[in-house]
């Protein structure tokens, strides 16, 4: 997971790469992601690159939000209001986890 930085009350985006073993993006890994903000900022929404996606892309509580990867990434935005932390989880693979 990687982010470019963001001053408080700007925009992050988060880039999250489905990654094997040797740590090569997976082409056609497509898994459900659970996202997780703690701290002073909101996630404003999330997409996936897949065209025929139609499930949710925003938080309803700024928080939480659960979304697949399409071709093995994902695109988070977070408004940051101060240190914010971004989790990600998926069954089967390892969490991480990124400050903001």
């Amino acid at each position: 997971m990687n982010a470019i930085p963001a001053p408080d009350g700007r925009l992050a985006v988060v880039t999250l790469q489905v990654l094997d073993a040797k740590g090569r993006t997976v082409p056609d890994g497509c898994p459900v992601i659970d996202l997780y903000l703690e701290g002073e900022g909101e996630m404003v929404g999330a997409g996936n690159g897949d065209p025929s996606y139609r499930g949710a892309e925003q938080p309803s509580d700024g928080r939480t939000l659960q979304i697949p990867a399409f071709n093995g990434l994902l695109q988070v935005l977070v408004r940051c209001k101060g240190p914010a932390t971004l989790e990600a989880r998926s069954q089967g693979l390892t969490p991480v986890s990124i400050d903001l």
